[in-house]
């Protein structure tokens, strides 16, 4: 069964490829009822990133639907996120190079960097906009495509990152689990999210308790290949015990 953030991120995702969209077509395309379809689209019109209609929705100005959207991105789960970032900042040493995935936990990595003499390699604008005013930061923005999340994507994202040697690679993820390792919606995310771990000596996964044992759409990276997952789950969460025990190194905040 596809989770509710899952779940929500797909009707988002398709909205965006054609304008409009019917509660019966997410019922059939993504399998859930037709109630819980409804209370779907009534929670993301509130959130302002779509606008109901009759037996549907249709998108809302792409502009301010994108600043709504980030905005709740960085307001869910704050406490926690900045957390993991500041307790993910402790792995950084001056003088390493770091890649940095786009999300609003990486953003709280990003922010907890300040006075450390760092290189960050990045996709992500987001991430560009907490790191400029901070000093030691020497910040490398990667060429592509620019998708409306503010991340660059594409061949051309990949083949920078070719010849580019990391130390440490920090990425936000939608799921994280034994099973499907670390997943996100998107597969051009997830493309580049892997050029990064292929450059890096070390993966290190952020994610707040509501992704632990959950699986997205697309795979970034097996678990097998997660060094470390900074987390606020709790220790007796069985998913987490399930990580841990996999090899992957678990800090708890």
């Amino acid at each position: 069964m596809v989770n509710q953030a899952a779940r929500r991120e797909r009707i988002l995702t398709e909205l965006g490829q054609s304008s409009v969209i019917y509660v019966h077509e997410i019922a059939s395309r993504i399998g859930c009822s037709l109630s819980t379809a409804r209370r779907d689209l009534d929670t993301l019109a509130s959130l302002g990133l779509l606008q109901r209609s009759r037996g549907g929705a249709i998108a809302t100005d792409p502009a301010s639907a994108r600043s709504a959207r980030l905005s709740t991105d960085h307001e869910v789960r704050a406490a926690e996120k900045l957390r993991i970032g500041r307790a993910a900042a402790e792995l950084v040493t001056s003088g390493d190079s770091i890649a940095v995935g786009g999300g609003s936990t990486t953003c709280a990595l990003v922010r907890a960097l300040a006075g450390k003499q760092l290189s960050v390699v990045t996709n992500a604008l987001g991430v560009v906009l907490e790191a400029l005013p901070l000093t030691g930061l020497r910040v490398v923005l990667l060429a592509g495509e620019v998708l409306t999340t503010r991340e660059i994507v594409g061949p051309l994202t990949e083949e920078t990152l070719a010849r580019l040697h990391i130390d440490t690679v920090f990425m936000s993820v939608n799921g994280v689990s034994v099973d499907k390792g670390g997943t996100v919606m998107s597969h051009l995310d997830a493309q580049v999210l892997q050029a990064m771990a292929g450059r890096a000596r070390r993966v290190v996964v952020l994610a707040d308790h509501s992704k632990i044992g959950r699986a997205a759409l697309t795979q970034i990276l097996p678990i097998t290949a997660i060094h470390t997952l900074v987390t606020d789950a709790t220790a007796e969460d069985p998913a987490l015990a399930a990580i841990r025990d996999a090899g992957v190194q678990v800090i708890l905040v």
